[in-house]
């Protein structure tokens, strides 16, 4: 490992009265004026022909039909599409909403409307997407914003959908590039300020109404500094990266997009996901660039290291630049871990560590990092500079809650909601359990110990570690179980929803000499309901606590769900959206035969 990869670690810890803890970095968030619009005109002017972003056009794009933008050129852009807001008197009280997949016209776009001080939200396509109906979180969303223009991708999806929620006086765009202005012209810009409202995103609404996050400049850019002490080799190395993830998502929008801004980096938009109808994506877009930071969720880490186990050219060219793999989103397995470190050393004399870091879209999104050695599946890391972390004892672990800057002060127009998002300090309640990795020292990071959403209590009285035992499951179930989700809320017994690796189950019963059709639809082969199962027993011979222990369980023959919620768009399995929709699967697998 590079000596100048991370800092060291210098973590302050005190006490408070109502037994708990509050966690702080010793090291001092720098000062800052720099907005993101200040930071992308500033390397327009340093480094004029650096590429920002990248594109290509389609599935069949050759290396010609590749689009390429320099700072100087994002820019001018942005410039332009500012200007083209505030002369359609576009502003704070009307804002742009932008519902479009990642893409240099929505760069431009999200960034326009920072210089125009109208803050674009930020809306996640599926919300329109016709498996969406009856569009309740759109209209919800729609309600929070009061939009003055829709600027999209798919403008009759959006169309539509206006229509079945009753709204018809919002006009809807096709989401283009602007003409560049070559001279300053028409109407002045808005002087950005560290206090004004860069954009908004909205929370998932997975326990009810999605909320919209005002996202600060300061909010944004105090966790960009933070992450550039933490991670020092930043300030030195402009960060390459090849990226999927949704910038309607705070992860995609803040983290991955605004490192490739604030650090004078470059993004090559990757149009794919980890999905079998659009990994191929991916991979062309890792065949055109090497990433020296790489950002993914463990989906996305679990179908490209297949991938990378069959190429050789596209694992070298993979790993030939990397500083650090960048995992979010829900613990990575261990035996995926190790199969991604066993590739690196076959292209590389040492192996990118594998870093990551714990927040929310009311953080902006990171209050923890890792930056320090960790093997630790679950580990959040330690606070950033400039963040606490107060720690209030919950059963064996700790209920985690987060003051900074980074910090949102409420929800958009929702007084009651942010009312009870902060305790009576001002720390925001974020929702979530952990531990420290090593009792008695934590300098070594703390590790997730579940959702307080997801958690439940079985008859017994006995809490169900939801987090926990998804992971050991997934560990226990490779490569045939990609996830599951648990039901046994008041009930004496727990079940899995079993969702399988299509791929991996057509190679076992290959293996095993199957018939043609049982390849077709393997969930549905009696050889894989047995080895399912037989997975499961081994499980709970190492797990013989009843709240580890799985008795019933089905597999499912549909995927969850983007536009029902049961999947969010990084890939991360929603478990109260999955059990409400699917309650028949659930009394199905308790129906039937225990293991």
């Amino acid at each position: 490992m590079s000596h100048n990869l991370f800092a060291p670690v210098d973590v302050a810890i005190r006490s408070v009265a109502d037994g708990g803890l509050v966690l702080s970095n010793r090291m001092p968030l720098p000062a800052f004026e720099e907005t993101l619009v200040d930071r992308l005109a500033r390397w327009g002017r340093e480094v004029p022909e650096r590429i920002f972003l990248s594109d290509i056009s389609d599935d069949e794009a050759e290396e010609d039909d590749r689009r390429e933008y320099t700072y100087a050129q994002v820019d001018r852009l942005v410039s332009a599409m500012a200007r083209r807001f505030l002369r359609r008197g576009i502003g704070r009280d009307n804002p742009p909403m932008i519902i479009a997949q990642n893409s240099v016209a929505h760069a431009v776009a999200m960034l326009g409307a920072m210089r125009a001080g109208c803050a674009a939200a930020i809306i996640p396509p599926s919300a329109v997407a016709p498996g969406a109906r009856p569009f309740e979180k759109f209209r919800q969303m729609l309600a929070a914003i009061r939009p003055g223009v829709i600027l999209s991708d798919a403008p009759s999806l959006c169309v539509s959908a206006l229509g079945q929620v009753g709204e018809t006086g919002i006009e809807v765009e096709q989401l283009g590039l602007p003409e560049p202005e070559t001279e300053q012209v028409g109407v002045d810009l808005v002087q950005c300020r560290a206090d004004d409202i860069g954009k908004f995103l909205f929370t998932s609404g997975s326990t009810g109404v999605p909320k919209a996050v005002p996202q600060t400049q300061r909010m944004m850019v105090s966790n960009m500094q933070a992450l550039g002490e933490v991670w020092p080799f930043l300030r030195n190395v402009p960060p390459v990266m090849v990226d999927w993830l949704p910038w309607s998502h705070v992860f995609g929008g803040n983290f991955c997009f605004n490192l490739a801004l604030y650090f004078g980096g470059s993004m090559h938009i990757d149009h794919g996901n980890p999905t079998p109808d659009f990994i191929h994506r991916t991979i062309a877009a890792l065949e055109r660039n090497s990433p020296n930071v790489y950002f993914n969720v463990p989906v996305g880490y679990a179908a490209l290291s297949d991938i990378l186990e069959q190429r050789d050219d596209l694992a070298e060219r993979f790993f030939s630049q990397l500083r650090f793999l960048f995992n979010a989103g829900a613990a990575m397995p261990a035996p995926l871990r190790s199969q991604l470190e066993r590739l690196a050393l076959r292209w590389s004399t040492t192996c990118p560590p594998v870093v990551g870091a714990w927040g929310a879209t009311e953080t902006a999104p990171a209050s923890t990092a890792i930056y320090f050695e960790s093997s630790h599946a679950g580990n959040l890391g330690l606070p950033l500079p400039g963040t606490e972390i107060r720690m209030v004892p919950d059963g064996d672990g700790y209920e985690l809650r987060v003051r900074g800057p980074n910090v949102m002060n409420g929800y958009w127009r929702d007084e009651e909601a942010s009312s009870l998002a902060f305790d009576e300090e001002g720390f925001f309640k974020i929702g979530d359990r952990a531990k420290f990795a090593v009792p008695d020292k934590p300098e070594a990071g703390l590790v997730f110990d579940g959702r307080l959403a997801e958690n439940f209590k079985m008859l017994s009285g006995t809490w169900v570690n939801v987090g926990d035992l998804r992971l050991r499951l997934v560990e226990a179930g490779k490569p045939l179980i990609r996830d599951v989700v648990l039901a046994g809320e008041g009930r004496e017994a727990l079940a899995a929803l079993v969702f399988l690796s299509e791929s991996a189950c057509r190679d076992y019963l290959a293996q095993k000499g199957a018939a043609a059709g049982s390849l077709e639809n393997p969930s549905a082969s009696d050889e894989i309901q047995s080895a399912v199962a037989e997975l499961l027993r081994a499980h709970n011979a190492n797990n013989r606590a009843s709240s580890r222990m799985i008795a019933f369980f089905r597999i499912q023959d549909e995927e969850p769900s983007i536009t029902q919620n049961e999947i969010t768009e990084k890939g991360y399995i929603n478990q109260r959206a999955v059990l409400r929709r699917r309650t028949a699967e659930v009394e199905a697998a308790y129906a039937g035969q225990p293991l």
